[in-house]
């Protein structure tokens, strides 16, 4: 396989990821400032996925990978009639999404034909957001994946 294969084939998937039962097509970016000029102007429920990255150490005999990426479920943060309650059902929901997400990724990785099939989500971190990309709120999860 070529160094870059399998980050090229997770580009690809996440390039072409839709849940369209959903209404969602994931906006990419590569850094925060691409992220923002993106969200600009956007409304309602946005998910956000940062571009993998690789880390790969070894020699042409053999080596190692790690490929992570971030997603991010996020919403304009509420300011006018923002409650307690609100708040904490837009994060429940933003949540709820997060994980059918995460579970069609993985889902992915062990069903042919996928970009992704053989890969396999090794580590997920998973943390509140507030205040990110300009004013979203909402979750970022950073995925490991192992080969």
């Amino acid at each position: 396989m070529k160094r870059l294969e399998r980050l090229i084939r997770l580009n690809q998937y996440l390039d072409n990821f839709k849940m369209a039962e959903k209404g969602i097509t994931p906006i990419l970016a590569i850094n925060s400032n691409q992220a923002s000029t993106r969200l600009h102007g956007q409304t309602g429920t946005q998910v956000l996925i940062a571009r993998p990255e690789t880390h790969q150490s070894g020699n042409s005999d053999g080596y190692s990978e790690d490929i992570t990426f971030a997603i991010f479920v996020i919403e304009p943060m509420m300011t006018s009639g923002r409650t307690d309650d609100l708040e904490e059902v837009q994060s429940d929901r933003l949540l709820a999404l997060a994980s059918e997400i995460l579970t069609r990724i993985e889902t992915d990785t062990t069903t042919a034909p996928s970009l992704i099939l053989g890969m396999s989500l090794s580590q997920i971190t998973v943390d509140p957001e507030t205040e990110i990309f300009g004013g979203w709120s909402g979750w970022s999860i950073e995925v490991s994946i192992d080969l």
